[in-house]
């Protein structure tokens, strides 16, 4: 009669704790090779990215490179994703705060002016990460062109929702969807301009963009009320 071996849970075990470490290993791998191209892209442009470029900043083979992506064009996917989740995490968790005892009637103001140093907060906190988001997406393929519209677009939105919610709150009237495509496009040219000389100009630029928002939302407002 033939015995059943009962099977070894401890190879088994083994097995598990040999293989976590080395997705660990793989997982740290893929994001050191994003976190070149990033680099990359950053001051070279997208058009100046190539695998061995990438390859050469992640101090990695171009054999183990592929392994993790199949091309350039995998690198920029991925890349955008894992940023553009970044930057709308970001954006999500810094909305502007209005004091508890703030006059009704200059919280609208104050909330859409505020998110300028909003945008220049955070680019300053993650340049890299943002400098993807505004720059020149010339050599970019069109998916990741898509990519980096979708984030832009969930920012807005989140910035519009913003709005809605204290103007209904204080039973006012505007264009939210209008005044978060300003307010957005606002704060792309200040991150833009804040980052080109690492960020000394960061101050003027916020001063010239609060005083621009600031008119062009209380015109705005008196429109509506007119």
């Amino acid at each position: 009669m033939r015995t059943l071996t009962p099977p070894d849970h401890r190879s088994t075990d083994l097995m598990i704790t040999a293989r976590a470490p080395l997705e660990e290993i793989v997982s740290a791998r893929r994001e050191r090779i994003l976190d070149a191209a990033r680099g990359v892209i950053v001051r070279e442009g997208y058009v100046g990215v190539s695998m061995h470029a990438i390859a050469r900043a992640a101090g990695v083979t171009r054999p183990a490179l592929y392994a993790e992506f199949g091309d350039r064009d995998e690198v920029f996917a991925a890349l955008l994703d894992r940023e553009k989740a970044r930057v709308v995490a970001m954006a999500a968790s810094a909305q502007p705060t209005i004091p508890p005892d703030a006059d009704p009637a200059d919280m609208m103001v104050d909330l859409v002016v505020d998110a300028v140093d909003v945008f220049l907060d955070l680019a300053q906190s993650a340049p890299e990460t943002w400098q993807l988001v505004v720059m020149s997406g010339d050599g970019l393929p069109a998916a990741a062109h898509d990519r980096i519209d979708h984030g832009r677009n969930e920012i807005r939105q989140q910035t519009e929702a913003a709005i809605t919610a204290v103007a209904a709150l204080h039973d006012r009237v505007i264009d939210a969807e209008l005044l978060s495509h300003a307010i957005t496009s606002a704060g792309e040219t200040g991150v833009r301009l804040a980052l080109a000389d690492g960020g000394a100009r960061r101050d003027a630029v916020s001063r010239t963009l609060r005083w621009m928002i600031r008119r062009m939302t209380e015109a705005m407002l008196a429109v509506e009320a007119g």
